[in-house]
């Protein structure tokens, strides 16, 4: 089987950990304005559950 370059377009596959994964969520929520300015986050505990992610993962997001 043969492939012609210029019948298609492939980009790079991108690995990404959890951890990228919920930092992306986070800032999304951020810039959708569902976490403003000087509002207290959610704790640990919960943003834990809500993502389904280990502390350490949740913490290594959050230092991105």
């Amino acid at each position: 089987m043969s492939f012609s370059g210029d019948s298609y377009s492939l980009k790079p596959i991108e690995r990404t950990t959890i951890a990228d994964q919920v930092s992306g969520q986070l800032l999304q929520l951020i810039r959708e304005g569902r976490f403003t300015p000087g509002e207290r986050m959610p704790s640990e505990r919960q943003l834990c559950e809500d993502f389904g992610v280990a502390r350490t993962t949740l913490r290594e997001a959050i230092q991105q």
